[in-house]
């Protein structure tokens, strides 16, 4: 994992669980594409990247521009863009972000898990 990455959380009072989080991510994308992050990365444009990743993993979107250094303006241009294609899913629940501390929903474009989004509760 990148130094940059971790020291860009470590100030954070929920650093120890962001980390555990970002690696979390990472591992997730890693063992699901049999490539390190670094591989999965350098052929993908940031859009390819974030769908891909959420067809991994289902996290917030805080966390995953976090572990995948995309940044959130572009991120949520993503987001709007996957919705309005019927390709990623709000959770319709909140959770707390283990990057911010503060209440997000999950995403997802993973078709398995939209069901369990839609779920009233967790």
């Amino acid at each position: 994992m990148d130094k940059r990455l971790l020291s860009t959380v470590q100030y954070n009072p929920l650093a120890n669980n962001s980390i555990a989080e970002i690696r979390r991510i990472t591992n997730a994308i890693e063992n699901s594409w049999g490539v390190s992050l670094f591989e999965f990365k350098k052929d993908r444009t940031r859009m390819q990247l974030y769908d891909h990743a959420l067809k991994c993993v289902t996290t917030t979107n805080k966390a995953l521009c976090t572990a995948l250094e995309i940044p959130v303006e572009s991120a949520c241009r993503f987001k709007r863009m996957l919705e309005d294609e019927g390709k990623l899913i709000t959770s319709d629940y909140a959770v707390k972000c283990p990057i911010t501390g503060s209440f997000a929903h999950l995403i997802s474009t993973n078709t398995l898990e939209f069901s369990r989004l839609r779920a009233s509760s967790q």
